[in-house]
């Protein structure tokens, strides 16, 4: 019963505002509700306490103290729970990592419930990341604890370049989930991999499936930076193999750019490849040819006949290729349009083209109209897209300018925050975008809308610059 009130007593105190001064220290009640707030099994109940603490900042003091004497329980539970609540409590808490990867290294907490924590308190990566090399392999942690580790290696991004030989081993892991953190790993770490492509070149002669398409997804990854392991990765599309590994392998080469020239004959191939089961690998062959950008003769026949093709995702790719390579935008826009009209309310395919017809440069007064259609219709579920491709058309698109005003009132936060980008986009008025967004950025409701609104903001303040730096 006594737990059940100070639940009660913690719950209620989570939903409520912080004191009313800013000076005020919280009282022992306040401290103890909230410290059982966050160590409630219900992520709703914690999560909640958790953005109470961060708001109260300094105050929270007495909070996170009471959590680091618990971490000196006798019981096991206990520790690993003050162990996560303090993770959530995040970077406010950052003077408990050493503690905290003390009882890891003595096994006192979970490895991996300190890999999550320290991660969430952005904690030095000085102390942090090898303490995550050494656990990420140590044989005495089991495969939930390994993927912890693993995954929180990830959040340090450059900082963590010595874990890169372990991170390189997971990759040729039988698991799947540790093959994955590994890539998402190295894909942080970034630059400091371009040292290492030959390595990672390696790994797409062998191994199992899931290795090689991993691999590829990391060389990808580094973009240009990857041009040495161009040849190994025209050997991989010339051997064929399982859909996962040559749609990453196209995918890589693309993002390679020109620097792949040398691989337009085989994503050619690819490219032209009329079996229906064959749509995914074809797709990603015309979308590598068109991001290569070689205006060849092989590459133009082969978008030539994708355009043709059954599959509405390819024919969408080979009008985009065709743009890239020959910049003929008036082409890619008609058939564009057209599939967006065909297309109906198959997601994929909608998103496909006005995510396009967005980034193809000046389009029609129709394509236009078109778009406005989609965004002025409270049904259609692609009203996002379509004010976002009306915004990455910028002035030309003017005309969409009180529809995108109507848009901001819509219901849909999501909605306003694109709709009041795309306004000041395409009117370059601030009002009533920067009121839209900011308000946006206050309301804690939604941390997606938050961070979609911030993103907003930013892009708005880096045009302002650059303007007035002319």
């Amino acid at each position: 019963m006594r737990n059940a009130s100070l639940m009660i007593v913690a719950l209620a105190f989570a939903a409520t505002a912080e004191p009313a001064r800013a000076d005020e220290p919280l009282t022992d009640k306040e401290s103890d509700a909230l410290v059982q707030a966050l160590l409630s099994k219900e992520p709703a109940a914690s999560g909640k306490a958790a953005d109470q603490v961060a708001r109260l900042q300094g105050r929270a003091r007495p909070v996170i103290d009471r959590l680091v004497q618990r971490l000196g329980s006798n019981d096991d539970g206990e520790r690993n729970r003050s162990a996560k609540a303090l993770g959530l409590i995040g970077p406010l808490a950052r003077g408990a990592g050493s503690r905290l990867i003390e009882l890891g290294k003595s096994r006192q907490v979970d490895a991996g419930v300190v890999a999550e924590a320290i991660a969430n308190m952005e904690l030095d990566a000085n102390l942090a990341v090898p303490f995550l090399i050494h656990e990420s392999t140590s044989a005495g942690n089991h495969y939930e604890v390994h993927d912890q580790v693993t995954a929180a290696l990830a959040s340090f991004g450059p900082a963590a370049v010595k874990a890169v030989p372990d991170l390189l081993d997971l990759l040729s892991s039988e698991r799947g989930q540790a093959r994955s953190n590994a890539k998402y790993a190295l894909i942080a770490i970034g630059p400091g991999l371009n040292e290492r492509v030959p390595d990672l070149a390696r790994l797409l002669k062998g191994g199992n499936e899931g290795t090689r398409a991993a691999a590829a997804e990391v060389l990808g990854s580094l973009g240009p930076a990857a041009e040495q392991a161009v040849p190994d990765l025209v050997k991989a599309l010339k051997g064929g193999g399982p859909e996962e590994s040559l749609v990453a392998v196209c995918d890589a080469l693309g993002r390679i750019g020109v620097k792949a020239e040398t691989a337009v004959d085989e994503l050619a191939v690819l490219a032209r490849a009329g079996l229906p089961e064959l749509w995914r690998i074809q797709a990603r062959a015309v979308n590598a040819l068109g991001r290569v950008g070689i205006n060849s003769d092989k590459a133009r026949a082969a978008i030539a006949h994708a355009a043709k093709s059954p599959s509405r995702a390819v024919r969408v790719e080979a009008a985009l290729a065709g743009w890239r390579i020959a910049k003929d935008n008036g082409l890619a826009e008609r058939v564009l349009l057209a599939e967006l009209k065909a297309a109906e309310r198959q997601e994929v395919a909608r998103w496909n083209c006005l995510h396009a017809l967005g980034g193809i440069g000046k389009v029609s007064p129709a394509t236009i109209e078109a778009l406005i259609g989609i965004l002025d219709d409270p049904t259609d579920p692609f009203r996002s897209a379509a004010a976002e491709a009306l915004g990455n058309l910028g002035p030309s698109a003017g005309k969409a300018g009180a529809s995108l005003e109507r848009a901001i009132a819509a219901k849909d936060p999501g909605l306003r925050v694109d709709a009041a980008l795309a306004h000041w986009r395409t009117t370059r008025k601030s009002e009533p975008a920067v009121g839209t967004l900011c308000g946006a950025l206050a309301d804690d409701s939604d941390w997606y809308v938050q961070a979609l609104a911030a993103q907003a903001l930013g892009a708005m303040g880096r045009t302002r610059r650059r303007r007035s730096d002319r």
